[in-house]
């Protein structure tokens, strides 16, 4: 499966191309080329980042400049006046070698399209329905190819059979500014930008699964092959697969800093961070357009706002950003997305005027800093709800803001803004962080005070923030931390992870993993009833004598609890793991829903067990039990920062890595098999320097991946501005530099492809209408191999892939969709939809009558419309007019409409009834309004050649009178009449149109035609007398002729100028030559041609089929044959040739494959056209 994406890799690439950028996780469409277009390609796909035209042999890709959309904006708003240049690249990728394939469509759509383009009627296709998918049969000996797409992305797979050498599949680039391969990975340089195609990931299945085979791209003289250097099972397929990925900025100019980053079931991301100061790109509309302020004294002295973005899920748009914050400082930590899309934000302020909704819980500031909790609509322009939360102390703060300041709880750069914002499926919000604050509020709270110098504390809020559910301290003695949350399948209770100091105290409870304190720094899972009085259940401890903390908790479909952190000292456990990296200072545990028992648990690393390697910021456990964790590494040369912060360098990584090196202060992706027996990948993700100051790191909060294992990641990135190296983007991204002094926030996207079969169906266009209600139904599944569709109308299943169905009676029908794919690790999988049938409608119509033909253009507007059956339908039925002229009217009937000029209009009327079943219903009438005004107008061919009449005929409106100039002095009255020109050359024809009636009273039209040569045929032919068995020669005697046509009587025809032809059978034959000359004019010639044929028949006694052009086909010769059959043998009787056809004769292969020289058996049966016949038998000796 290979994978290719334009303009870089790495998630979320955010090309500028000038077209429409598909819906959201929408397939690529593959539209045949059936003429509508110019160009030797059989299928086009158009994606958000470019265009693809696939041949026979060879793909090309059309890829823009990443400037041409500020180009185009810049026309569009008149800050450039004229033309604007736009830039693209093509380059052609080759199969060398490639055979002939058969391309086969797949998933056929039921929608189709039609295509007028230009004034060539030949060119004009109709009913093309688009593809999803290609099948390349054959490409080479023994490969095969698919061709899909992913997240809007062309792949295509290699799937080489067993015996076939990878050798044979020969990738050509023409093109090309330059090709290397750099990390492994093949780098395509353009004059827009560099085109990045990850090292190749091959793979087959075994009895134990998807097996990794290691290979690698070879180049040599711009032609790409595959080495694969791993063993293999060569009796069973192999498939080329590399992975592709994205990476953009946010764009910001002022200073932006990543911290935390989520995502919606579309797909789009969000990123947030903190801003300092103007530059921020907030989209117009956006809730706060301004840079709140902010002071270099409070909190992490650093003056911020937050800076929230949304992108779609390709990364080609920017959806909408905006600012958050008051007069003081403030930054996001952790971010989630409910079900209507609504974006839900956690973070610290220490602003008294942060913006807040007039019902909030708290609507005023409590102490130092507080936390906030916000809820953004869909679209960012309006705030749902947001309110403080906190007390007289330091809220949503872990030990000390300050980046210089460590000790205690505070082990990582960025721990100081550890903390985690989930929902439920009611939309409650629950928070974990950290406070010293006494008076921090509680409801049906388990710990009531402040039981050290720093406590954890969890809250459940309402959906819309106005109250508090519940609220409790979480702490012992010492400094304690929340940081991290779960919720179980049910929902039923509420899991707490984080780190604890308190020898005493701390709620730790018995019949646990660990009842008690063990010593050091400890993490911690503590599980609280999540309804009623929200008892503190479990708590256990996690760790060791040493450091340890807990900073990430998921939940398995199982609800056994996983929980991954730091820990020093290399002794960790590792129990019931068959992978780990023994002294390592990262784990993994996975323990039972009551917290009493280990079932695995691993370590990672490199181990080092006195340093830890990562920050870890983002955990996933997957529906196949797969393990993600990402995070960082490096101290950011921050002196202060303890000495046990590690780096990236030594990292496990896999061969498919999309960044196989590091310096040590890189992003770092970790994917375990389920419990934890494999590494299913590894990779690091960053620029290269040796400054640890430019380390790619985030500055607190929570990244998330989702639980198809898509990862979301905030990265703060390409600090040091251009001082440093450039951080690695994809050009032609939304944002493809840093635009700021120092950091930029990035937004980071990797697709690891490594989880369940997911069923996703929709109806299109809706699902709800009026009977017969047909519904297309869209299946958008991931991973699937077979489909199932129960349309809950007892007809029988269907089984194809997106399928349409009829719904003929009244009714409220679930309709699901089951898919199956035998090789996921879990391969079944059901979407359901809900289809209402109803028989309430209602039906728009209205009348129009032009009231005045001239200006102003006045029409008279009625509305008959019907109203549905619902009682008061007419006091809530709303309409909406649409005139034609770009103008529009709200309302029950607009009398009459103006018009600032004759023409033809389509006026529009939608009634909107949302308890009918064909809601909205439209209705459009279209309105010509006639100015009386002449216009001449002339309808003739451009050119026709000498001695054809020219048919003229005037397309006049509003004429009396006519009156023809030909430019060859004659002239015409006439509407319609044939004239012929009497030499060739070119001739400006005038056309006067008149109506003293018209305001206008004249017009004219002037057209040029041009009458073409003709040429003339002649042929002569020898010999004139026959001569038995003998070929004629034709000699061609045309003039001003460029193509000859040959018709020899017997059914043959020829395109030669000069050819020679052999006549079957004895006979006097009609030849006629057509010559054609370039401006397709054409004259003919008819000539009687005698031929005497004697019966005969043999074939050569040996041939050389080695390419040299002489004697390569054995053919059948002779006279007067009817029919024969001509069969080969080897030596070994096997019939490897038979033609029944005198024109294919044998090249000297079977099944495509040169035989040996030797002596080869034939025999020849030849029926003659005077019914006799002869059969022959004999040797042919094939040479080379």
């Amino acid at each position: 499966m290979k994978k290719i994406y334009f303009l870089f890799s790495l998630l979320f690439c955010i090309p500028s191309l000038l077209q429409a950028v598909p819906a959201v996780n929408t397939p690529l469409e593959f539209i045949e080329n059936r003429g509508q277009w110019d160009g030797p390609f059989r299928y086009k796909s158009v994606t958000g980042k470019g265009d693809v035209y696939l041949a026979e042999n060879n793909f090309t890709y059309l890829i823009g400049d990443p400037s041409n959309k500020d180009r185009a904006d810049a026309v569009k708003h008149g800050q450039v006046k004229g033309p604007e240049m736009l830039k693209f690249h093509a380059y052609r990728m080759y199969f060398d070698g490639a055979a002939k394939p058969a391309i086969k469509p797949g998933k056929e759509q039921s929608w189709y399209y039609n295509y007028f383009l230009g004034n060539d009627s030949t060119r004009w296709k109709t009913g093309i329905h688009p593809a999803l998918m290609l099948d390349y049969t054959g490409l080479y000996p023994g490969v095969d190819m698919h061709v899909s797409s992913e997240n809007n992305n062309l792949k295509y797979d290699f799937i080489i059979q067993p015996g076939t050498n990878t050798n044979i599949i020969r990738l050509r680039y023409e093109g090309a500014d330059k090709l290397t391969i750099k990390n492994g990975n093949l780098v395509i340089g353009t004059s827009v930008g560099e085109v990045q195609e990850m090292k190749p990931y091959t793979y087959q299945y075994t009895d134990g699964g998807r097996k990794e085979i290691a290979c690698r791209y070879v180049l040599k003289n711009d032609v790409i092959t595959y080495d694969v250097t791993g063993d293999y099972d060569h009796t069973k397929p192999l498939i080329i697969d590399p992975t592709v990925v994205f990476c953009t900025f946010t764009g910001s100019t002022a200073d932006n800093w990543g911290f935390t980053a989520t995502y919606d079931n579309a797909g789009n991301f969000y990123a947030g961070g903190l801003v300092n100061g103007t530059g921020y790109p907030v989209s117009t509309g956006a809730f706060q357009i301004s840079y709140g302020g902010g002071d270099y004294i409070t909190g992490s002295e650093y003056a911020c706002d937050m800076g929230i973005m949304k992108f779609n899920p390709t990364g080609t748009t920017k959806i909408w950003a905006t600012y958050l914050g008051g007069n003081s400082n403030e930054q996001p930590q952790s971010m989630m997305v409910d079900a209507s899309n609504n974006l839900v934000i956690a973070g610290r302020t220490y602003s008294h005027n942060f913006p807040v909704t007039a019902t909030a819980y708290d609507t005023s500031m409590n102490g130092n800093a507080d936390i906030v909790i916000i809820k953004l609509n869909t679209t960012a322009t309006a705030l749902i709800g947001s309110t403080y939360v906190g007390g007289s102390g330091n809220d949503c703060m872990n030990f000390d803001p300050s980046e210089y300041v460590y000790g205690n709880l505070k082990h990582n750069y960025g721990d100081d803004a550890r903390s985690e914002v989930i929902l439920d499926k009611q939309g409650n919000v629950y928070v974990t962080t950290s406070t010293n604050s006494t008076d921090f509020p509680t409801v049906n709270a388990t710990q009531t005070t402040l039981q050290g110098g720093q406590d954890g504390v969890v809250i459940k809020m309402n959906p819309t923030l106005t109250s508090m559910i519940w609220g409790t301290y979480l702490g012992g003695t010492s400094d304690d931390a929340g940081y991290v949350l779960a919720l179980d399948s049910a929902q039923t209770h509420l899991f707490v992870g984080g780190g604890t100091m308190s020898a005493t105290g701390f709620p730790f409870t018995t019949g646990t993993y660990h009842s008690s304190y063990i010593g050091g720094t400890d993490g911690y899972i503590a599980r609280f009833l999540n309804s009623g009085s929200y008892t503190l259940e479990k708590c256990t401890a996690i760790g060791t004598a040493n450091y340890d903390q807990v900073y990430g908790l998921q939940m398995d479909m199982e609800d056994n609890l996983y929980a991954m952190g730091q820990s020093l000292g290399g002794v960790f456990p590792v129990v019931n793991a068959g992978y780990s990296n023994p002294n390592s200072s990262q784990f993994v545990i996975k323990m039972d829903k009551n917290l009493s028992t280990n079932i695995f648990s691993t370590v990672y690393g490199s181990g080092d067990p006195s340093h830890t390697n990562i920050s870890p910021v983002a955990f996933l456990v997957d529906t196949c039990q797969n393990i993600y964790i990402s995070g960082w590494g490096g101290n950011l040369a921050i002196t202060q920062m303890p000495a046990t912060i590690g780096t990236t360098t030594g990292m496990p990584i896999t061969s498919n890595a999309a960044q196989s090196t590091t310096d040590g202060y890189d992003f770092y992706f970790i994917v375990l098999s389920k419990n934890v027996q494999s590494l299913l990948y590894g990779t690091y993700y960053g620029r290269y320097s040796l400054n640890a100051g430019y380390g790619e790191h985030v500055d607190g909060g929570t990244s998330r991946f989702d639980k198809s294992g898509v990862v979301y990641q905030a990265i703060c990135a390409n600090c040091g501005g251009s001082a440093g190296p450039a951080f690695p983007t994809t050009p032609g991204v939304y944002a493809p530099t840093d635009g700021s002094f120092n950091c930029n926030e990035a937004a980071l996207k990797i697709a690891f492809q490594l989880g369940a079969v997911d069923a996703k169906a929709g109806a299109n266009p809706n699902a709800k209408g009026c009977p017969p209600f047909t519904v297309h139904f869209v299946d958008s599944s991931l991973n699937a191999t077979s489909y199932a569709w129960h349309f809950g109308d007892n007809t029988p299943v269907d089984t194809t892939f997106s399928p349409s169905h009829t719904y003929y009676a009244a009714g409220v029908y679930h309709a699901y969709l089951s898919i199956y794919n035998p090789n996921a690790c879990k391969t079944r999988d059901t979407a359901y939809l809900t289809i209402v049938v109803d028989t309430n409608s209602v039906k728009s119509d209205f009348t129009a009558v032009v009231t005045d033909s001239c200006n102003p253009f006045n029409i008279a507007l009625t509305n008959n419309s019907t109203y549905g059956t619902t009682p008061g339908a007419a006091s809530f039925t709303k309409f909406i007019w649409y005139f034609g002229d770009g103008t529009s009217f709200n309302g029950l009937n607009p009398a009459t409409h103006s018009y600032s000029s004759a023409g033809t209009y389509t006026v529009q009327l939608v009634m909107i009834d949302t308890t009918a079943c064909n809601s909205p219903d439209t209705m459009s009438r279209t309105i010509v309004i006639n100015n009386p005004l002449v216009k001449a107008g002339i309808d003739v061919p451009d050119s026709v050649c000498l001695k054809s009449g020219l048919i003229f005929t005037s397309t006049s409106t509003n004429a009396s009178s006519l009156l023809w100039e030909l430019g060859d002095d004659s002239t015409s009255a006439l509407t319609s009449f044939s004239h012929t020109y009497a030499t060739s050359g070119t001739y400006t024809v005038t056309l006067i149109a008149s109506n003293p009636a018209t305001c206008n009273k004249v017009d004219s039209v002037t057209k040029t035609v041009t009458i073409k040569t003709l040429p003339t045929a002649d042929f002569s032919f020898a010999p004139v007398i026959p001569i038995p068995n003998t070929p004629v020669q034709f000699t061609n005697l045309s003039k001003d002729a460029d193509i000859y046509a040959w018709n020899f009587g017997d059914g043959k025809v020829s395109g030669e100028v000069n050819p020679s032809h052999f006549y079957r059978k004895t006979g006097e034959y009609q030849v006629c030559l057509v010559a054609r000359n370039n401006d397709g004019c054409a004259d003919s010639v008819c000539k009687y041609v005698d031929a005497e044929i004697y019966t005969a028949a043999d074939i050569p006694t040996g041939f050389s089929p080695n390419g040299d052009g002489n004697n390569d086909v054995l053919y059948v010769r002779g006279g007067a044959i009817e029919t024969m059959d001509l069969k080969i043998f080897n030596r070994w009787g096997q019939l490897i040739f038979e033609s029944t056809d005198l024109e294919r004769g044998w090249d000297g292969t079977y099944q495509g494959k040169p035989q040996p020289i030797d002596a080869y058996a034939f025999v020849l049966n030849v029926t003659f056209v005077d019914g006799t016949s002869m059969q022959k038998k004999g040797n042919v000796t094939l040479l080379r």
